[in-house]
């Protein structure tokens, strides 16, 4: 299949995560850059919430009903500025508009701000920087992940666009009684979205297309956003945070790489605006600040669509808004007597004092049965530090240039007295892939990390949230040490100088992070988890042959019987026709446990006919004993069905084929 294929749906998932989005964030009227870094992360909102609505109203979720979201929200979101503009026009006036974070008088010449267009040259360069990696990954357009964890995302996205139910709070694909019951299901509403707005039924193509869009611009921009919030947006920082944005293997790639970890990797995605958001909120930003009432009004939005996406993702936020709280307070302090001075400290010390129990409490309710929770520590405490410090973490390779930078850019926070607290975020992150991946296991190490499965890949896939503007921070103190050194010899320094120097810097980094020996083995890695070939955990090639067999001569509503462990569960999501199971966690109904055991029996015992009417059972799908976790799991009412009579082979490619049941006709 051409790559052109999913140009269609690649258009389809921008105008659904940044047309929609930006409907909402411009009638909030934030600046451009950032109603566009936050369009993404409110259309997910929007679109998760949608979801559950329909649920509610028993209507079906799809593209008119999303739009009717979009402009109640955008509706909602205009109304609710003008209300706050009356209401502070009316009140007292704010306190200074600057930042409060200013570097150190006596530190290095400063830096030329660059101009807005700067960040949109960097987005199209990690864009396509991204485009490369993905493509790398895939092999093939519709390549999709021979992982555990992709039977119930593929197949989620095919209900949704079966059924026309996607709503997170009774999701019913796994459960014959789903009241009570929460799943993130924001990933498969946005991709069975695009999927709708783009007929053609290839789930595997729609899921690759949303993942580019949302690794190549959702989370460039966003990260473009933090960092220009960070420091002055000078050449130099702009342009090497473009290329930093594609250089960190630990993300976006790993969770594509392991598991696959579709709603972890979108909700982390949309977080690095939300923390810019908060940064202007409050201003610890390092220029003009954003619109308070906006930033807090969009700022709700983006964090409940990465809650939407996946919840840890929260609780990722507040690991990291702690810190900037406490900074907050820092830095109103000497400012306590100006006007609006003493309103702003008790505002960020009230934000604080309500944060800590606030996180403390989500910490022990917001986290995954304890039976979930089952990943091991792999690693000494030593090596644990030197990979998180390093950029290795999820058994990746040292990413010394990455590494280099952010240790300077904690320099540089110290030394110049600027975002103090993203040295202390990081390192609070560093700390707990620690404990995930080199920390006995215990009741302690699944308090600290039992949020995240106690999975030290989650953890580590965190590490570039706080690393990438460290190390653009990093770099912003590299060009300053340039400029130091050649204004005695050039007699003076020139804007051009600085582009020159912003280029040279970005160049550099470009080779030495795109061309490196840790990236293309680290994307090499990943690609292997991708491939359809005769050893693939989940789906072979024979097996993906009698998958599309399937979807010429099984008629659509006729159930085919499945064993979720070896694959054929795939053929819901791939082919588009109902199985019986369409994920390993599934409910085991007295008729799905009947067919499990004696299936191949259907000739000789009556109950068997009696559960494959009541299921709507006609075809059977045998792809042998071989599981995607190497288990086994005893289905062994399909162990006989060549032999058993009342069984009609009607495909066949190698050891993986197709039956007919005419046993129970």
């Amino acid at each position: 299949m051409d790559w052109l294929s999913v140009v269609s749906l690649v258009i389809a998932a921008v105008g659904v995560l940044f047309g929609g989005g930006l409907l909402v964030t411009s009638a909030a009227r934030l600046p451009v850059l950032a109603r566009v870094a936050s369009a993404p992360a409110v259309a997910t909102s929007v679109v998760g919430l949608t979801a559950v609505v329909c649920g509610i109203a028993g209507v079906g979720f799809g593209p008119i009903a999303a739009v009717i979201g979009f402009v109640v929200s955008a509706a909602l979101a205009w109304g609710i500025r003008v209300l706050m503009d009356r209401f502070e026009r009316r009140g007292a006036p704010a306190g200074p508009a600057a930042s409060v974070v200013e570097a150190d008088a006596a530190g290095p010449a400063p830096l030329t701000a660059g101009p807005g267009w700067l960040a949109w040259i960097a987005w199209a360069g990690g864009f396509v920087l991204m485009v490369r990696h993905w493509r790398a990954i895939l092999g093939s357009p519709e390549a999709f992940s021979q992982t555990y964890d992709n039977i119930f995302h593929m197949n989620a996205v095919r209900w949704i666009l079966e059924t026309g139910q996607g709503s997170s709070i009774a999701f019913p694909m796994t459960s014959v009684d789903p009241g009570g019951m929460y799943y993130p299901t924001g990933w498969h509403d946005l991709v069975a979205l695009v999927a709708m707005i783009v007929p053609g039924g290839d789930v595997a193509l729609a899921v690759n297309a949303v993942t580019l869009v949302v690794m190549g611009l959702v989370w460039t921009i966003g990260c473009l956003f933090l960092v220009r919030s960070l420091t002055n947006g000078n050449p130099a920082v702009m342009l090497g945070a473009g290329v930093l944005s594609a250089s960190f293997a630990a993300f976006p790639f790993l969770l594509l790489g392991f598991g696959v970890l579709y709603p972890n990797f979108l909700g982390l995605c949309l977080l690095p605006a939300g923390l810019a958001l908060t940064v202007h909120v409050l201003r610890l930003q390092s220029g003009p600040p954003a619109h308070l009432a906006s930033a807090v009004l969009v700022g709700i939005l983006v964090l409940g669509g990465a809650a939407i996406a996946h919840p840890n993702v929260l609780m990722s936020y507040l690991v990291v808004l702690l810190p900037m709280l406490a900074a907050s307070v820092w830095a109103a302090v000497p400012g306590r007597r100006e006007p609006g001075g003493a309103r702003r400290l008790a505002a960020c010390a009230a934000l604080l004092a309500l944060a800590v129990p606030t996180t403390l409490a989500a910490w022990i309710k917001v986290r995954p049965p304890a039976d979930a929770s089952i990943w091991m520590p792999y690693l000494s405490s030593s090596e644990a530090v030197g990979a998180g410090i390093l950029f290795a973490a999820g058994r990746l390779w040292p990413a010394w240039p990455l590494a280099f930078l952010a240790v300077l850019g904690a320099y540089a926070a110290f030394r110049w007295k600027r975002h103090r607290w993203l040295v202390l975020a990081h390192g609070v992150l560093i700390g707990l892939w620690v404990v995930a991946s080199a920390m006995q296991a215990g009741e302690l190490r699944s308090f600290l990390v039992g949020v995240w499965y106690n999975d030290s890949y989650r953890l580590a896939s965190l590490l570039p949230i706080t690393g990438l503007p460290l190390a653009a921070l990093g770099l912003e103190h590299l060009a300053r040490l340039i400029k130091r050194g050649l204004t005695p010899v050039t007699r003076g320094w020139s804007i051009a100088a600085e582009y020159v120097v912003a280029v040279a810097l970005a160049a550099a980094l470009l080779v030495s992070t795109q061309t490196s020996s840790w990236m293309n083995r680290a994307i090499e890695s990943f690609h292997d988890s991708f491939v359809l070939a005769a050893e693939s955990p989940l789906v072979s090639p024979d097996e993906y042959a009698v998958i599309e067999d399937a979807e010429r001569l099984v008629p659509r509503g006729a159930v085919i019987a499945t064993n979720p462990w070896n694959g054929s569960s795939m053929v819901f999501a791939i082919g588009g026709r109902a199985s019986t199971t369409t994920h390993v966690a599934y409910d085991l109904t007295p008729d799905l446990d009947t067919i499990k055991a004696r299936l191949d029996e259907a000739a000789s015992d009556p109950r068997v006919c009696d559960a494959v009417r009541a299921l709507g059972v006609r075809y059977v799908l045998d792809f042998g004993p071989k599981e995607v976790h190497g288990g086994d799991h005893q289905y062994t009412g399909f162990d006989q069905l060549e032999r058993a009579p009342g069984f009609e082979l009607l495909s066949r490619h190698g050891d993986a084929a197709l039956f007919e049941v005419t046993a129970c006709r």
